[in-house]
């Protein structure tokens, strides 16, 4: 979107993020942190965006956030694992967007949330392909709820791409860890 000309609001997870991000880019780009899991933080980012765009309203919100670990059969993991996944990709998300609506709303922009492949055929256990569920579901009801206000509702499906979230090593990593846990 930068590239393309267009002032760009990020939020990143980390301060080396944020760094990478605005090395790769122009000065339309301006970051600021943000933890989905957090909703101080989530309030404090929709602040900084109201304070950025005023009464023109955002034009666009995409929802990027995600985790994927921890991940292997059901069985082996608890509650808490998958509550850790669905916090980030679902939870996270639907309340970044149920701040920003508002503005987004404003300007008759678009929201554009990020699922996944795995949101329609579920691979693996874990919260993952839960959450890309939840995300597509979400995403539907709200495009219907918004289509008369004139905000559209996007999803993409990216499939498998290697990202740090698919690193073999880290996946081996998690799947010893959850393998010795096992009584």
């Amino acid at each position: 979107l930068d590239a393309r000309g267009l002032r760009v609001l990020a939020a990143c997870l980390t301060d080396a993020g944020a760094a990478q991000l605005r090395a790769a880019t122009s000065n339309r780009l301006q970051t600021v942190l943000l933890d989905v899991t957090s909703s101080k933080s989530i309030a404090d980012v929709t602040a900084w965006v109201r304070e950025r765009v005023g009464d023109q309203g955002l034009w666009g919100l995409v929802n990027n956030a995600g985790i994927a670990i921890p991940t292997a059969p059901n069985e082996w993991l608890t509650k808490e694992d998958f509550v850790k996944v669905l916090d980030v990709n679902l939870v996270g998300l639907v309340e970044v967007t149920l701040s920003l609506l508002p503005l987004v709303r404003r300007a008759q922009g678009r929201v554009v949330n990020v699922a996944s492949v795995m949101g329609r055929v579920s691979f693996f256990g874990g919260g993952y392909c839960i959450s890309k569920y939840g995300v597509e579901a979400f995403s539907d009801s709200l495009r219907r709820e918004l289509r008369p206000f004139g905000v559209q509702v996007s999803i993409i499906e990216p499939g498998g791409f290697q990202t740090g979230m698919i690193d073999p090593a880290r996946l081996v990593k998690g799947f010893v860890h959850l393998w010795e846990r096992l009584p």
